[in-house]
């Protein structure tokens, strides 16, 4: 076999397990249907949101100074690893957010 054909070989399934990782990617980044039904209608009446991740590890300086470089009548979307995952929710005193 030439070495022509085996780089061939190797970008192809290369190619195919990128393919793979993408679909998977895919799927588990879109919403259930019991999850996207729910959100939907709620999802249309938000112009222009910004999603929020809270780390608990990051100071709430860190997302006040990042917030501050956004129009202020922007609805934020929080997203959490855990709800219980952050000890001091006082973070949600300082937007206006959406439930």
């Amino acid at each position: 076999m030439s070495r022509l054909g085996k780089s061939s070989r190797i970008f192809s399934i290369q190619k195919n397990i990128l393919n793979i990782l993408k679909i998977e990617i895919r799927q588990d980044f879109t919403f259930k249907n019991e999850i996207s039904l729910l959100c939907k209608h709620k999802m249309c009446e938000i112009d222009r949101p910004i999603a929020l991740h809270i780390h608990h590890s990051l100071d709430l300086d860190y997302y006040a100074t990042a917030l501050k470089k956004f129009d202020n009548n922007r609805t934020v979307i929080i997203f959490l690893m855990t709800p219980n995952g952050v000890k001091n929710k006082s973070y949600l005193l300082m937007i206006d957010f959406c439930l």
